[in-house]
């Protein structure tokens, strides 16, 4: 998943370097700017991620299908909560810094205030370095880890296998150590699939055993997310 965690990553560092330039694009001109003048609705802020993040996710998704159920077309499954949750996570903090500054800026007359531009630069910038790369790598993973979930067959057990970047991660390991579990149990976290947490890279994998008593073990279940 590395190569789509990079590609998602850089697409979402030019995103905000768009929406950067189109926010002091609209500034110019404008005698007491306000931030409703500035920056329209929220779901004017969330637009422009949603539309880079939405594509990728989705060919994440059919890669852990693929990866999970090699032999088989994907399902075609949604992503969108995952595209919000990018998006929400960029916008509730940008927001409100571009908020502060525009609306400080108001009792000034010149929209070219170096301070203020200064500001909305810094604001913008704290995305475009370590926090939108693993903001990437969590979404990737999570929409993986979805479609090779959905992916397996209903009746399939199935072991949690822990990547977690060589950071120790307590709540992997149970889970990890709870054995083989039919797909619709959750495991000790309460959780079907991975990831677990922010920055957990962890995988299922399907348990092999010999006979069809272990197969008939395993439950149906009929929700798969």
């Amino acid at each position: 998943m590395g190569p789509l965690e990079t590609l998602l990553a850089r697409r979402l560092k030019r995103a905000l370097q768009d929406e950067q330039n189109a926010v002091l694009h609209r500034l110019r001109g404008q005698a007491h700017p306000s931030a409703k003048e500035v920056l329209g609705d929220e779901e004017a802020l969330h637009r422009p991620f949603g539309s880079v993040v939405a594509p990728i996710l989705g060919e994440a998704h059919r890669a852990g299908a693929a990866a999970a159920d090699p032999g088989r077309a994907p399902r075609p499954v949604r992503v969108d909560d995952l595209v919000v949750d990018v998006a929400t996570a960029i916008v509730r903090t940008l927001r409100p810094k571009l908020v502060a500054a525009l609306d400080e800026a108001q009792g000034s007359a010149l929209t070219d205030d170096p301070e203020l531009i200064r500001r909305i630069g810094s604001a913008f910038r704290e995305w475009r370095g370590d926090q939108v790369a693993a903001l990437a790598g969590d979404a990737v993973a999570a929409a993986y880890a979805r479609g090779a979930y959905i992916a397996f067959p209903s009746a399939v057990i199935l072991r949690w296998v822990v990547d977690d970047g060589g950071e120790p991660c307590p709540d992997c390991e149970d889970n990890a150590l709870a054995g083989a579990v039919a797909k619709g149990d959750a495991f000790p976290t309460g959780q079907r699939h991975p990831p677990a947490h922010s920055g957990c890279r962890c995988i299922l994998v399907r348990e092999v055993r010999e006979g069809p008593a272990d197969v008939d073990a395993a439950r149906d279940s009929s929700s798969d997310v």
